[in-house]
């Protein structure tokens, strides 16, 4: 028995006075698997040196940390193997942790010894962070066995006998402990019994599928990336392990023809060497069917102590040279910022920083710093690990660029759609744009089969010249940019390898290509989904798909930047909404292009004595719920380029096609009725109103806050599009549609 442990014997009376006396839970769930004839087995763990911690760290963090502990038992142990059940975790607040499972089948001692094994190796690798950070050194936990099958008397009885048992068994992982379960790796490992799963990175800024990381897992205990390297890491073969997982991660991947990148976990330069492998030489393997290394990602992780710095840049340097995409994965240990001088393009935030993000200001706090050192490098920011759907909202609130995880895997392309912060749309759907057409420039446009050096002397030849387009009958194939040219033949042995090869070979094909009518500002956010390395590249102008011209960056932002100046001047300051002047101008540009419509006057009724009830912080919530649910159905349900606009205070405005005005009335009135009574406390929703003043002084009762819409069509060829006329033939009606009661809409008279 280790030294210490006797410490805990006093625990086994603790626990018996509360089995007897209070906890009777868990008592009646070993009765009920004992009635099913299921194999119980405890678990008894105690992490070494949680004293010296606890003194080190404080009563209350040390406590944080053993809840930590059992919360990690909670998830490990259903993942150790098909056959484990959990029943309980008891934490006994003083380092030590009763784990109650139960198993089909019998379980002999030996069975029983591997179970524990592989639970503690999985332990030390999930709370490796945890522990670091308040003890100051990687956790070591002590753990012992018993089965509660063998035993005879009261259950009370059994759980006790059972605990002195596996505390006089108490011992640290060591190869002589881990031997069978050694054996086993060994033995899937030289059987070919491991295999290849691929997890999708996801986007959460268009859900579509960045890439795919490879994920190595086996039989049995087998079953988790972490525990097939922590074991080889044990027994000095986590380099040779490494690659195979590298050779059938590709292997597969060649043949399963997925699309996107490639990514790939990979051990950092301080990994122990191991005689007879060359590290990265698997990743040259022939089977890999991309001409260039980009499309493949190595995930290297951040290292653990600041020693460790130098050997992790210069992974970092080696990897790069070869021109692979490179991620970070960091755990938050603060050595990040020692690497501000290594590139990479993928950040990837481990499980520990992500768990309870939605509950943890203080982890939502360093989330959103590392989310800011990111996007200062460039990188694409991915979660990993994603488990919680509360956590994965969380995350998209704060608008990370890819998350991945058991939760996103299961869950189907649309419910992983982000969250966006409740804002209200700056401009209108298609008012005051312009399309990408008319700022589309002339570029230099090549063949397929000109030659890599052929391009280099042309843009050698116009300084000023940031890419080349390439195109085969006219259209549009690929696009090559000065910087992303720059970069391959500037990796080791890249000229002699690319110079006199054809432009095919290192073009991108994957561009950004849009027809000349479409709005910049679809474009604009076309643009900006785009992945960090492609952010600055060309976007190439087609028509009817035929090259046309590019635009860059530059040009778009200022175009989009002088536009919105334009139509701020006009914009309402509590929705964002389009005011007079926006309405001004959408009327002229339906004239400009001959389009008749019909103009919709928005007015709430009952709307003040709302706001003297409930006073006028609120009253701007109802006005932005108004807005808001205008902006929702006229997007759902009108033509695409109506228009929402408002005129100010309780008043707005719609512009719409004639054909889709009278259902986006119809909708919205019934979607404003139903949801309004949210904003009256539950005694008014009761009465069906308020009581208040009348602007004659005297009290009254006023029902729900409701709406007055007004419809006047054919506000081009009758009234020429011009607000005033069109104002004048609604100001009756809408005073007659005020005296009704609810919410109403009217047609304004057409005019003989």
């Amino acid at each position: 028995m280790i030294s210490g442990a006797s410490d805990h014997y006093a625990t086994s009376d603790i626990l018996w006075r509360e089995l007897t006396f209070g906890n009777r839970e868990l008592v009646g769930k070993v009765i009920e698997a004992l009635r099913q004839q299921r194999s119980l087995v405890l678990v008894y763990c105690l992490l070494e040196g949680y004293q010296e911690i606890a003194a080190t760290a404080g009563t209350r963090r040390a406590s944080g940390l053993l809840a930590q502990v059992q919360e990690a038992l909670v998830r490990l142990v259903p993942s150790l193997h098909a056959r484990v059940k959990l029943l309980a975790v008891k934490n006994l607040w003083n380092g030590a942790f009763l784990v109650f499972v139960s198993l089909d089948g019998g379980v002999l001692a030996e069975e029983r010894r591997q179970l524990s094994a592989a639970l503690v190796v999985l332990l030390e690798e999930s709370l490796k962070l945890d522990v670091l950070r308040l003890g100051g050194r990687f956790p070591v936990f002590q753990f012992g066995s018993s089965s509660l099958n063998d035993k005879a008397g009261r259950v009370e009885e059994l759980i006790y006998q059972a605990v002195q048992e596996a505390q006089a068994e108490l011992s640290e992982l060591s190869p002589a402990v881990l031997q069978a379960l050694l054996l086993e790796f060994e033995a899937a490992w030289q059987q070919r019994r491991l295999k290849i799963t691929y997890e999708p990175v996801f986007s959460l800024v268009d859900t579509s599928v960045l890439g795919w990381e490879a994920r190595l897992n086996g039989p049995g205990y087998f079953g988790q990336q972490e525990m097939l390297f922590a074991l080889a890491g044990r027994v000095g073969k986590l380099n040779a392990l490494e690659a195979s997982y590298h050779k059938m991660a590709l292997e597969h991947f060649a043949l399963e023809d997925f699309k996107g990148r490639l990514f790939l976990s990979t051990a950092p330069f301080f990994a122990p060497k191991e005689p007879g492998v060359a590290r990265g030489e698997t990743l040259r393997w022939p089977g890999y069917k991309s001409s260039t290394p980009e499309n493949l990602v190595l995930v290297i992780d951040e290292p653990w102590q600041a020693q460790q710095m130098p050997l992790f840049g210069r992974a970092l340097e080696y990897y790069g040279a070869q021109g692979y995409t490179l991620a970070v994965r960091s755990h938050g240990i603060s050595m990040l910022p020692l690497a501000s001088d290594c590139r990479f393009q993928f950040l990837k935030l481990s499980p520990f920083l992500i768990r309870g993000v939605n509950v943890n200001p203080r982890k939502k706090a360093l989330l959103e710093a590392l989310l800011a050192y990111g996007r200062r490098l460039r990188c694409t920011l991915v979660a990993e690990g994603v488990e919680d759907k509360k956590e994965f909202l969380a995350l998209a609130n704060l608008q990370l660029d890819a998350a991945q995880g058991p939760l996103l895997s299961r869950l189907r392309k649309e419910e992983i759609a982000p969250v966006k912060r409740f804002t209200f749309p700056r401009t209108p759907t298609r008012g005051h744009s312009i399309s990408i057409g008319r700022i589309a420039d002339n570029a230099v446009i090549v063949e397929k089969d000109t030659l890599v050096r052929e391009v280099k002397a042309i843009l050698e030849e116009h300084e000023t010249l940031d890419g080349v387009v390439v195109v085969e009958s006219g259209y549009p194939v690929g696009l090559v940019m000065r910087y992303h040219l720059d970069r391959y033949l500037g990796l080791q042995y890249g000229v002699p390898l690319y110079f006199n090869r054809p432009i095919s070979s290192l073009m991108d094909s994957s561009f950004l290509a849009v027809e000349e009518h479409t709005p910049i500002e679809v474009v604009s956010r076309l643009a900006m989904k785009r992945e960090r390395l492609r952010l600055y590249d060309w976007i190439i102008v087609t028509c009817n798909r035929k090259f046309r011209g590019v635009v860059s960056v530059q040009t778009l932002v200022d175009t989009l930047t002088r536009l919105q100046l334009e139509m701020a001047r006009g914009a309402n300051p509590l929705t964002g909404l389009p005011g007079r002047v926006g309405i001004e101008r959408e009327l002229l540009r339906r004239a400009e292009e001959g389009k008749d419509c019909t103009v919709v006057f928005i007015d709430l009724d009952n709307f003040k004595s709302y706001n003297d009830r409930y006073g006028f912080e609120k009253g701007d919530r109802v006005i932005l719920f108004t807005a808001h649910l205008l902006v929702q159905v006229t997007r759902k349900l009108g033509s695409e380029g109506d228009f929402v606009g408002h005129i100010g205070g309780d008043d707005f405005v719609i512009i719409a096609s004639p054909e889709r005005a009278e259902l986006v009335c119809l909708r919205f009135i019934r979607y404003f009725d139903r949801l309004i009574r949210r904003f009256y406390r539950p005694e008014d929703r009761a009465a069906g109103g308020v009581k208040s003043v009348d602007r004659q002084g005297r009290e009254a009762f006023f029902p729900f806050v409701s709406v007055s819409m007004v419809m006047v069509e054919e506000a081009g060829s009758v009234y020429h599009y011009d607000i005033r006329r069109i104002s004048e033939a609604a100001a009756e009606v809408k005073h007659y549609a005020k005296l009704l009661p609810g919410s109403v809409y009217l047609r304004v008279k057409r005019r003989e």
